[in-house]
């Protein structure tokens, strides 16, 4: 039971209260938040940290997120694409972000951000959050990316972020100028602070080249809490920036930057080669349909999960290669096989158009094994070329598979491990779950638009699942006999959100 309403429990009623008892477990730097429709959006979160023993070395806890001044249920119902809405707040084609690479970022109009609940708007004076920092030494940043929409790229002026760790997983640390961080992820990273006001920057992942870009900061300090006069680290052809959790291979040449991609991280957590073949499973996250998974848009079962002969009510059409389907998709694996998960992004026209995404799986952690990125034009920094590792045998990808014939062997790689990792827009990325967890878990986009549009899956891991009570509210919702109803739908407008 991970708190997903409609699937493993009933949503927490007005004036009631539910209690969850669990082991605090894996250790790391993690984040809470409502999964009932968008509450999130409205500041229902907090950050949620784990230490396996007392800590010695004092931190500073980020929140990092877009922020739009209206309720998330004002977004949802103004939705050109959910609710055919008036799209108020919604970008169209002149005004919708890129990144570097040429993808766009959302279909919403950038607002402004807040860290720790604190930013500017229209260049009012208002506090912002800081940070006193105790110069000379290692000063730690637990952070994660608690918005909506829009990824960040993290900066300290003057300062070498060194990161150590990737969610729940220590990694051999790297150093890095920027940190991209989408939502969903949480990283910890550390810096060797220096004497002085530094400014502490997140600034969205859009083009320079394309316009001013959207920032929120902070102030970092030692004693005194004034306005810094820093300027962030310039990148030159000699002295190029180092850029970790990059979606995409490279910039244009004229940036001067490299990429660390997620591919290139190496873990610190001792783990061994998995003696079991796995099971392999291809994922694909597209706009063929709108936002969706395999062609398929998530719509939650008429019972949840804790119901008797649960998976009645998670039947999928056979065939969604040439129709809309949407449904309660559900991918089953099983407790005692590893299983691969091949998330990809490929897309096929006439919806040419892809996006990266933060894929989240929850009750269980991601296995890095390898990534694919598109070829890009050095000149403009844009791809160019998808990658063609992966492809699909229908035009809506209903079934992805792995062009070459011949599957790689991942018996003696060992990968990093994160609960949410980014999928590049024409790629993909090879995940492995060692041990799938027996129950009902959600894998969804963390992009607001797109989890809201449908781009959600069920993944049941068979095996010993413990017997979920029924209290005595939850009796109205699981009559018997049962009675299935479908919620096919295989006609009607086919929209896509960026």
């Amino acid at each position: 039971m991970d708190g997903v309403p409609g699937i493993t429990q009933h949503a927490i009623l007005s004036g009631h209260s539910f209690i969850h008892k669990f082991t605090a477990q894996p250790v790391g730097t993690h984040w809470y938040h409502s999964h009932y429709f968008n509450q999130r959006l409205d500041g229902i979160f907090g950050m949620f940290i784990v230490h396996d023993a007392p800590p010695v070395q004092p931190y500073f806890v980020l929140s990092v997120m877009d922020w739009y001044h209206v309720t998330a249920d004002h977004l949802k119902t103004t939705s050109p694409y959910t609710n055919q809405g008036p799209a108020e707040g919604y970008a169209g084609p002149s005004d919708t972000l890129s990144s570097q690479d040429g993808v766009p970022i959302s279909s919403l109009k950038y607002v402004s951000g807040l860290i720790n609940g604190r930013g500017r708007y229209n260049e009012e004076k208002f506090p912002l959050s800081d940070f006193m920092l105790v110069p000379g030494e290692e000063n730690v940043f637990r952070m994660c990316h608690t918005g909506a929409e829009f990824p960040y790229e993290i900066s300290i002026d003057e300062h070498l972020l060194s990161i150590s760790t990737m969610g729940a997983n220590l990694i051999v640390p790297m150093q890095a100028d920027f940190l991209f961080i989408y939502p969903g992820e949480c990283y910890d990273f550390n810096i060797l602070a220096k004497s002085g006001t530094f400014w502490l920057r997140a600034k969205v992942i859009q083009d320079p080249r394309a316009g001013d870009v959207p920032e929120i900061r902070a102030i970092l300090h030692n004693e005194v809490n004034k306005e810094p006069h820093t300027k962030e680290r310039s990148c030159t052809a000699s002295n190029k920036c180092i850029v970790f959790n990059c979606p995409f291979k490279g910039y244009a040449e004229q940036l001067h930057r490299n990429c660390i991609t997620v591919d290139q991280v190496a873990t610190r957590t001792e783990v061994f080669p998995a003696e079991v073949t796995p099971s392999v499973h291809f994922i694909n996250f597209g706009f063929q349909i709108g936002p969706s998974i395999n062609a398929h848009q998530w719509v939650n079962p008429v019972k949840p999960m804790f119901c008797k002969d649960p998976m009645q009510y998670t039947r999928c059409p056979k065939d969604c290669s040439s129709s809309v389907c949407r449904c309660p998709y559900t991918l089953t694996v099983t407790e005692a096989t590893p299983a691969i998960l091949v998330l990809s992004n490929v897309v096929y026209s006439p919806i040419d158009v892809a996006g990266h995404h933060s894929i989240h799986l929850h009750g269980h952690l991601f296995e890095i094994l390898q990534a694919g990125f598109p070829e890009f034009n050095k000149t403009t920094g844009h791809w160019s070329i998808a990658n063609h590792d992966v492809l699909c045998r229908d035009p809506l990808c209903a079934e992805p598979y792995w062009s070459s014939g011949q599957f790689p062997d991942f018996h003696n790689r060992i990968g990093p491990v994160t609960d949410t990792v980014v999928v590049p827009a024409y790629g993909y990325v090879i995940t492995r779950l060692r041990k799938p967890n027996p129950g009902y878990w959600m894998m969804h986009c963390h992009q607001e638009l797109h989890l809201d549009e449908g781009m959600m899956l069920q993944l049941y891991v068979e095996g010993n699942i413990p017997e979920i009570p029924d209290p005595s509210v939850y009796e109205w919702i699981c009559p018997e006999p049962a009675l299935y109803t479908s919620n096919e739908i295989h006609a009607g407008s086919i929209l896509s959100t960026i």
